[in-house]
C-alpha cells in the first residue's frame, strides 16, 4: 500500500504545490480609478446686503 497516495502531506515539499488551483494574487485588478471631483463648490451668490433702518 506505499506509495499509494502519492499525495500524502510531505512537510519536505511546500504545501503550495498541492494546492488544486493555486489562488491568484489578484483575479481583476481594481481598474476602477477615482475621477477627479469635477464639483467645483459654487461661490456665494449671496453678499450681505446693507442694513437699511
Amino acid at each position: 500500500m506505499r506509495g499509494a497516495a502519492p499525495y500524502i502531506y510531505n512537510p519536505c515539499v511546500s504545501p503550495d504545490r498541492f494546492s488544486p488551483h493555486p489562488t491568484p494574487h489578484n483575479p481583476h485588478p481594481t481598474t476602477h480609478t477615482p475621477q477627479p471631483t469635477t464639483h467645483t463648490p459654487h461661490p456665494t451668490p449671496h453678499t450681505p446686503r446693507p442694513y437699511y433702518l
